[in-house]
């Protein structure tokens, strides 16, 4: 019963993400993975297997995608794949209606809800607009629009890459 609960507040709270339209909220959400595991003890759910999330304009897909929640709210979402997958975890969705899809693809893509900050580790590439982020950590608060990028990883360069496109007038 009380697994019953935590998903319920998972679809309850969910919309709690700050970065998405309003008609995202109001959007079911579809989830599809080969397995889940509810933990009504610790309050994470893990998803395995090819999963997917879906809600209104909001997509995340990886190997897992591992839910954290309280009591009250989910705290944090973390989308990843397996240590031997050449493919990244992907994030995207829409923030408002006249803006485009803000994308992220990495190893690991860590969604903090509360301060509304996405963590990329792993081959890191933020999409937005335009402009272009890529390293192999990359921290972007959503609410300030900073994106704080560092280089290294064994299969890049060691730098970060930065493509910026001109806002036209």
């Amino acid at each position: 019963m009380k697994h019953i609960q935590i998903c319920l507040f998972l679809f309850i709270f969910w919309p709690s993400l700050g970065f998405s339209l309003n008609s995202d909220r109001e959007q079911n959400i579809q989830i599809q993975a080969d397995a889940a595991i509810v933990d009504d003890n610790t309050g994470i759910t893990i998803y395995s297997g090819n999963v997917t999330i879906d809600q209104g304009t909001l997509h995340i897909s990886a190997d897992e995608v591992k839910v954290i929640m309280n009591e009250k709210e989910v705290l944090q979402v973390i989308a990843s794949m397996e240590p031997k997958s050449s493919n990244l975890a992907h994030y995207e969705q829409q923030p408002e209606e006249d803006e485009a899809l803000v994308s992220a693809d990495a190893k690991v893509i860590t969604y903090f809800l509360q301060e509304e900050r996405l963590h990329l580790v792993g081959r890191a590439l933020l999409r937005q607009t335009n402009d272009v982020f890529s390293g192999e950590l990359l921290h972007y608060d959503l609410a300030k629009g900073i994106v704080d990028l560092r280089g290294g990883g064994k299969k890049s360069d060691g730098r970060v890459h930065i493509t910026l496109t001109p806002k036209p007038k």
